[in-house]
C-alpha cells in the first residue's frame, strides 16, 4: 500500500486513504504511517503499533509509543524510554530518562541526571560529551547546546566542526545554517562564519537562493544567496511597519520608567531584605521602613519582571533578581545605582549640552564630573564598584595582550584596580604592578585589594593632568580616554609617552566605533558621555591621530565578541609636555 496516500482522519481516531478507513477499528489516537507500514496508536489498554489492517503486531502495551525511523521506534514503559525493533523486540537494555528517533544512525537521548548526548544502534553513547541539548543528526551534523547555554555544531563522533558558538543555531542546509548571536539571526558557512554582515528578527534557510526573512523594523524581504541583496517584500512604509515604530517610540519616551524603577530596587535593597530572611510583606515592611502601598508596588513590578516568587507563601529571589543583589556575580545593583542617580540627572541638561557641546554636569552639581568624585567619597566607591562589572568583560582581551615580556606594568585610571589584578593573576612574569588613580580613589583600591598589594601592586596617587608619572614599561588605559576631549585626551597619552621609554608598549582599552554608522554601537552612549564629561567614543582613525600626535605608533587592534577592543600601541618618540 502506498504510504503516502493514507492520511489521518480529522477526529484522530483512524486512518484514511482516498477518503475511506482502511481498517474498521477506531482508537483514542492514531499516528502517521512509517516504513514499513506501522503506526503508533493508543486506545484504553495503552499505546502500541498497528500494521495497515489495523491489527497490532505484537502483544506488548506501552505508556507512550511513537513511529518507526530507521526501523526503530521510540518507547516508554514503566522501567523507562528506549527504542524496540519492528518485531516489538527491544533494541538494547539500557533504559532513559527519554529518548528521541534515530536518524542517520544516531538518536538524541536524555539520562537520569537531565543531560543530552547521541547513542548508536546498540544503545552506547556516541561520544563521551554530554550537553544541556542535542539535535538530531542532519548530513553527519547536529546541533548542540552546552553548559553556558551556547549551540555549536558536531559530527558523528561528537567533534566540534568549526568551534563557533552562537545563541540558537540550526542544522546545515545546502551548505549553510541559520544562526543567531546577540544582534539576531544570519547565516553561517560550515565554518562557523557569517556570510553576510546583516542581522535579522528572523530568517528562513536558503530555498533554491532564496530564504525569507523579517527585519527589526517589521518589514519583509527575500534575501538573494549569492549576491546578499535583498529584495523588498513588505516596505518599512507598510501600515503594520509603521505602527511597529510608533508603539516602539511610545516604549522609548518612557524608557526613564525602568530606568528608575531599577534605581529603587537597588537603593531600597528591598532583594537583599528577601535573601535575608524576610520573606514576607510584614517582614519586609519592618525592614525597609517604608508603607506597605509602597512594598507592595515594588514587589508587584519585581513579579512581572520575574525577580522574585512566591513560594509556600513565601517571597524568594529568582535568577534574574538575583543580578541585582549584592553578593551576585557580576552584580547590577552597582550600575542601576550608577546610572540612576547623577548621570540620570544630569541627563535632563542633554538639550543644554547640545546646543553648546560642552557637558552640563557643573551646572547641575557645582563642580566637573571628577572634581566632584574627589568631594563624595561614596560616590567614588559607587562608581568604582559599578565599573569592576564593566572590567569583567575583559576577561577574553586580556589573554590575547602578550605581556609576558613586561616586568613593571601600569594601570593609569584604573579604579578598583579589578582589570590590573586579572592582569597579574593571568601574567605571572609581571613583578610589580602600579595601580595610578585620584588620592580617594586608591584609598577606597587598598581596601579592596590589599591581599596582593604588599607583593604586587604598588599604589601611587595622582592626577594624570598635574603630576609625573612612575616610570614602567607598559601602560593600559581602559575606558579612560573616552572620557575626554582631544586635547585632554593628547595631555594624558603625552605624559605616558614621558613615562615609558622608547618602545614601551601602551594598551587602550576602548569601544572603537565605525566610520560609518549602521547600528547603535556608541551612538547613544555619546549623549552621556557628552553630557556627563563632555568626551565621546572615536573611531579607529580617530584613535590613530591621537596616538601619532603624541609619539606612538598603532600596532595592533584586538577585537573579541565583546564591544571593548585592546588598542596596542609603541612609543616611537619623545614628545614634549603639552602645558596643562
Amino acid at each position: 500500500m502506498d504510504l503516502k496516500r493514507i492520511y489521518i482522519s480529522k477526529n484522530g481516531t483512524h486512518h484514511l486513504k482516498d477518503g475511506e478507513p482502511i481498517y474498521e477499528k477506531k482508537f483514542d489516537n492514531v499516528q502517521s504511517f512509517h516504513e514499513p507500514g506501522i503506526a503508533a496508536v493508543e486506545d484504553k489498554s495503552g499505546a502500541y503499533h498497528i500494521d495497515t489492517d489495523g491489527n497490532e503486531i505484537y502483544e506488548k502495551r506501552y505508556k507512550k509509543a511513537y513511529g518507526f525511523y530507521e526501523g526503530l521506534a521510540a518507547v516508554k514503559d514503566e522501567s523507562g524510554w528506549y527504542h524496540i525493533k519492528t518485531d516489538g523486540t527491544g533494541l538494547y537494555s539500557k533504559r532513559f530518562d527519554w529518548v528521541g528517533n534515530f536518524q542517520e544512525g544516531r538518536c538524541t537521548v536524555r539520562d537520569d541526571s537531565r543531560d543530552y548526548f547521541h547513542i548508536d544502534r546498540t544503545g552506547e553513547a556516541a561520544y563521551p560529551e554530554k550537553y544541556k541539548y542535542s539535535g538530531d543528526y542532519k548530513y553527519g551534523v547536529a546541533v548542540v547546546y552546552k553548559e553556558n547555554g551556547m549551540a555549536t555544531h558536531i559530527d558523528r563522533d561528537g567533534k566540534e566542526i568549526h568551534g563557533k558558538e552562537f545563541v540558537e543555531l540550526n542544522v546545515f542546509h545546502k551548505g549553510c545554517a541559520v544562526a543567531r548571536d546577540e544582534d539576531g539571526f544570519f547565516h553561517i558557512s560550515r565554518k562557523g562564519e557569517p556570510l553576510y554582515t546583516m542581522r535579522y528578527e528572523w530568517i528562513e534557510p536558503f530555498y533554491n537562493g532564496k530564504a525569507f526573512a523579517r527585519k527589526y523594523d517589521g518589514s519583509l524581504i527575500v534575501l538573494d544567496e549569492k549576491t546578499y541583496t535583498e529584495i523588498p517584500v513588505r516596505g518599512k512604509n507598510n501600515r503594520h511597519c509603521k505602527e511597529l515604530a510608533r508603539e516602539e517610540i511610545k516604549q522609548k519616551l518612557v524608557g526613564f520608567w525602568d530606568t528608575q524603577i531599577l534605581y529603587c530596587i537597588a537603593k531600597s535593597d528591598i532583594l537583599d531584605k528577601i535573601n535575608g530572611g524576610n520573606k514576607t510583606v510584614k517582614e519586609l515592611k519592618r525592614a525597609l521602613d517604608m508603607p506597605k502601598k509602597s512594598i507592595d508596588m515594588l514587589l508587584d513590578v519585581l513579579k512581572i519582571w520575574d525577580m522574585i516568587m512566591i513560594d509556600e507563601n513565601e517571597l524568594r529571589t529568582t535568577g534574574v533578581g538575583e543580578m541585582l543583589t549584592e553578593n551576585a556575580e557580576k552584580s547590577l545593583k552597582y550600575p542601576a545605582l550608577m546610572w540612576g542617580e547623577e548621570h540620570y540627572l544630569a541627563m535632563s541638561k542633554m538639550f543644554d549640552a547640545l546646543k553648546t557641546y560642552e557637558p552640563q554636569f557643573e551646572s547641575m552639581f557645582g563642580s566637573p564630573f571628577f572634581e566632584y568624585l574627589k568631594k563624595h567619597p561614596e560616590a567614588i566607591e559607587k562608581y568604582n564598584k559599578a565599573l569592576e562589572v564593566y572590567a569583567s568583560d575583559y576577561s577574553e582581551v586580556i589573554k590575547e595582550l602578550s605581556l609576558s615580556n613586561i616586568e613593571t606594568f601600569m594601570d593609569i585610571g584604573g579604579g578598583s584596580g579589578y582589570l590590573l589584578s586579572e592582569i597579574l593573576k593571568h601574567y605571572d612574569s609581571i613583578e610589580k604592578g602600579i595601580l595610578f588613580d585620584l588620592p580617594p580613589v586608591i584609598s577606597q583600591a587598598k581596601n579592596i585589594r590589599g591581599e596582593i598589594s604588599s607583593n604586587k601592586i604598588e599604589f601611587v596617587e595622582g592626577d594624570f593632568f598635574e603630576d609625573e608619572l612612575p616610570e614602567t614599561e607598559g601602560v593600559i588605559m581602559s575606558r579612560v580616554i573616552h572620557d575626554w576631549d582631544d586635547e585632554h585626551a593628547e595631555k594624558i597619552l603625552t605624559k605616558i609617552n614621558k613615562s615609558l621609554s622608547t618602545g614601551g608598549r601602551l594598551f587602550v582599552l576602548e569601544m572603537v566605533v565605525p566610520e560609518t554608522v549602521e547600528s547603535d554601537f556608541g551612538v547613544t552612549l555619546n549623549f552621556d558621555l557628552l553630557v556627563t564629561v563632555g568626551g565621546r567614543e572615536r573611531t579607529k582613525k580617530e584613535f590613530i591621530k591621537l596616538f601619532e600626535n603624541t609619539g606612538f605608533k598603532m600596532i595592533e587592534v584586538i577585537s573579541t565578541d565583546g564591544i571593548i577592543s585592546a588598542l596596542i600601541c609603541e612609543k616611537i618618540q619623545e614628545v614634549e609636555n603639552q602645558d596643562g
